[in-house]
């Protein structure tokens, strides 16, 4: 049987990469690894997992929007977006579809101080 240890090896990237990306994206670490793989075989892969977790998530959608990206708008139930923004616990997330039609998230994460 496969470990996550073994996807971790084959994926390009380091177990704490593949981790955080399973954090951001709220999906099993071994989906992860899957994710991983995909971007970096993928053009402009690195910088694609580089940009998941921003600094500024506004600046990133005013960014990205000006190159024609658009975003996901979200109004459910505990789960409501506003300028493509959800907050969730510590964290702002937005959504957008990659040029291949996956979904992808953008994070910011709140400091502590101001959850």
């Amino acid at each position: 049987m496969i470990t996550l240890e073994d996807c971790i090896a084959l994926c390009g990237l380091s177990e704490e990469e593949v981790l955080a990306i399973a954090e951001h994206e709220h999906i099993p670490e071994i989906a992860a690894t899957e994710l991983a793989e995909y971007l970096l075989m993928t053009e402009h892969g690195t910088e694609r997992i580089c940009a998941i977790i921003v600094d500024d998530i506004r600046a990133a959608i005013a960014e990205l929007e000006s190159r024609g990206v658009v975003f996901a708008d979200y109004d459910l139930p505990g789960f409501r977006t506003v300028g493509h923004v959800c907050v969730l616990g510590s964290e702002k997330a937005a959504w957008f579809n990659d040029p291949e039609g996956n979904i992808l998230c953008l994070h910011e994460d709140i400091p502590s101080a101001a959850a």
